[in-house]
Formats: structure tokens, C-alpha cells, sequence
């Protein structure tokens, strides 16, 4: 039962990332787990199930990291 309404995994999404984004993203939650003093069985245990759903997430192999801006895209002010 879906408390939330979430559609099923496999269409939840519009599009997948890139290679580089995916690389990108493992990177980034290395360096958190790590902040979090996370230890390296449980890190491994994570990283692991999560590089078996590569080919689920990532749809295009490619270096490019980023998504193009919108053209109505306006940029916030300067602080």
C-alpha cells in the first residue's frame, strides 16, 4: 500500500542521468557518509546496492554534468 500516491519505480521519473552525473552524485555521498562518520561496512553496503541500480538510473552515457537552464530562466539577484 502507497501511503503517498508515489508512482512505481520504474516510471517515476521522466528521464535518468547522465554517467557523469551518477559519478558525480557517489562522489558527493562518499564525502557526507564520511562528514557523518559513517562507517566503511555500512558505506559499502549503500554504495552497493546503489551501483547494481546504475543501469536503472543512468540513461545516457556521457561526460556532460548539469541540466540546461529553462530559456525564461532569470537569475536571482546579488545578495
Amino acid at each position: 500500500m502507497h501511503l503517498y500516491g508515489a508512482q512505481h519505480e520504474g516510471n517515476a521519473y521522466e528521464h535518468g542521468g547522465t554517467s557523469s552525473e551518477f559519478d558525480a552524485f557517489m562522489e558527493d555521498l562518499v564525502a557526507t557518509l564520511d562528514g557523518f562518520k559513517v562507517g566503511k561496512a555500512e558505506q559499502d553496503e549503500l554504495l552497493s546496492m546503489l551501483r547494481s541500480m546504475r543501469v536503472e538510473i543512468v540513461e545516457v552515457d556521457s561526460s556532460q554534468v548539469g541540466t540546461a537552464l529553462p530559456s525564461a530562466f532569470i537569475p536571482a539577484p546579488a545578495l
